[in-house]
Formats: C-alpha cells, sequence, structure tokens
C-alpha cells in the first residue's frame, strides 16, 4: 500500500521540501511551528488515525484510517475544514489536491497491542525478527516481520504457528540478514584526497540524548533525506520501521548498548553504536 523508493530522487527531495512543513511540527524555543496538516488529519480522525507517510511516487501525502465514523469523503471534508482554520486559500488546495485518504482494516491499538505481543513470542522461541507496523510488504497496514535466518519450510512452518493467534494482523517475510555496517575498500592508485567525515545516525533520524537516561529509544527519519527504513538493535532484540515511522525499541538493562542502522536511497547504511542509560 505504500510504496518504497523513489522514481526521481531530485524531484522527491523538491516535493518533500515543499509539502514536509505542513506535514512535521518543528518544536523550537519560540513554540511550535508548521505541521498544520499533520495536526488536522489527526484531530479529524482520532482513534480512526493509523499512520501518515509522504508518497514519492505520488507527490503527495498520504494518510490510512481504520473503520468508524469518518470515511474517505467526510473526513477529507473535516480536514479541508481544519486546514482553512490555520492557513491561506492557496495552501489549502494544495493540500486537499495532495492528500490520498487510505482505509485500513485495523485500528492503531488494535496493531499496537499485537507488536507488544509478537517480539516477546518470537524472542521466547529463538527466533529473531525485526519489523513495524507499516504497509509497504502488503495491501494494508499491519505488523510486517523480517524474520532473520536463512528461509527454510521448518522456520516458516514454526514462525506461521505462533502468528496464527493474530490472523491477518501480521506478515512476515523470510530471508533476511541481520543489519551490519557497509565496510568498503579503498580504490587502488588514486590520488589522495580529505577524508569526509563519517556520517553520523543524528544527521537522519532524531534520537533521544544519550546524556539522559530513557525507557523506550525511538529514531524518527528526518524528512527530505531518503531514509527508507530504520532499524534499532540491542543484543538479538530488533525492530524496523519503515515509510517514515520511528523505530521504537524499549531498554530492559540499566545499561544498553543500541545498535542504530539507517538504510539510505542509493547509499551504504549509516550504524552508529549509543549506550543508553534506563530510568528507574
Amino acid at each position: 500500500m505504500c510504496k518504497l523508493g523513489a522514481p526521481d530522487m531530485n524531484a522527491t527531495i523538491a516535493f518533500q521540501a515543499k509539502l514536509g512543513p505542513y506535514i512535521t511540527q518543528v518544536f523550537t524555543r519560540a513554540g511550535a511551528s508548521g505541521g498544520e496538516a499533520g495536526v488536522a488529519v489527526r484531530e479529524v480522525l482520532g482513534g480512526q488515525f493509523v499512520m501518515l507517510w509522504l508518497d514519492n511516487w505520488r507527490q503527495g501525502w498520504s494518510v490510512a484510517f481504520s473503520p468508524g465514523a469518518q470515511d474517505a469523503t467526510s473526513a477529507r471534508s473535516a480536514v479541508r475544514g481544519a486546514l482553512a482554520a490555520r492557513l491561506d486559500p492557496a495552501a489549502v488546495d494544495y493540500l486537499d489536491s495532495t492528500l490520498q485518504l487510505v482505509p485500513t482494516p485495523y485500528s492503531d491499538a488494535e496493531l499496537q497491542s499485537v507488536m507488544a505481543q509478537v517480539f516477546p513470542l518470537l524472542t521466547a522461541n529463538g527466533i529473531t525478527a525485526g519489523g513495524s507496523i507499516s504497509c509497504g510488504e502488503s495491501d494494508a497496514v499491519r505488523v510486517e516481520l523480517d524474520v532473520i535466518g536463512p528461509d527454510t519450510p521448518e522456520l516458516r512452518a514454526q514462525v506461521e504457528a505462533l502468528l496464527a493467534p493474530f490472523g491477518d494482523k501480521v506478515r512476515a517475510t523470510y530471508g533476511h540478514s541481520p543489519a551490519l555496517p557497509a565496510i568498503a575498500a579503498p580504490p587502488l592508485n588514486t590520488p589522495r584526497q580529505e577524508q569526509r567525515p563519517t556520517p553520523k545516525v543524528r544527521e537522519y533520524v532524531t534520537l533521544p540524548r544519550t546524556s539522559r537516561c530513557a525507557r523506550t529509544v525511538a529514531a524518527k527519519p528526518r524528512a527530505g533525506l531518503g531514509v527508507e527504513r530504520v532499524r534499532l538493535q540491542i543484543g538479538k532484540r530488533s525492530v524496523s520501521a519503515r515509510g517514515g515511522k520511528a523505530a521504537r525499541l524499549p531498554l530492559k538493562s540499566k545499561r544498553s548498548q543500541v545498535t542504530v542502522t539507517v538504510f539510505v536511497k542509493d547509499s551504504v547504511p549509516v550504524t552508529e553504536k549509543l549506550t543508553y542509560r534506563r530510568c528507574a
């Protein structure tokens, strides 16, 4: 439902630069600014709101919503009214023309509950998987899992048996490898060049400060930088997020080393290990 990638990177950067400020609020000492569209659609849909993403292929913004009082027609009208109270008519017309409202069968609350159960269940049975609430691998928003390890009939049968109680709320794909830092050998016989600084994950995602304690580490992609996926890993536990969603991983120890890997379009992954303290 939410197709990944970008057909034209320059066009993608241009459209996200224009649309992004309406989607995400920016917080400064002076207060919050921007994000009018993101705020409006959440207000209108309430508990029906499931997910929002920037669609590089349509060059617009898409919103998935679950069954309830609002349908696509009534929600669009209400969102337009909410935007009209915040923005000038030209901006309202632009946001309305680029908005796509997509029905999906499960609420965010349902999927969050499933996700909270799935990972401990798999871990307890010796299965490593990453995943998130997303729609990059099916026709709806679901809990999507990347099962780590060779794709064998035995592994598939074991995972499907464990996931059966959750029905169609979960989709798993197999044959994934653990995220590892990319290592490239320097070319031979090339002129000496100034070494570029190693990219930091904070250039691509927002993260909690390591100087403060936390209960959960959340990595949210920054808009317009081509981030396709974010993975967090502590030991054998890992979680991934796509489509601009934040990857979240609870801290279970007093001190945890978290490996943050950012997968960027047309570039090598950026990986960094950060140490966090768990709040008491």
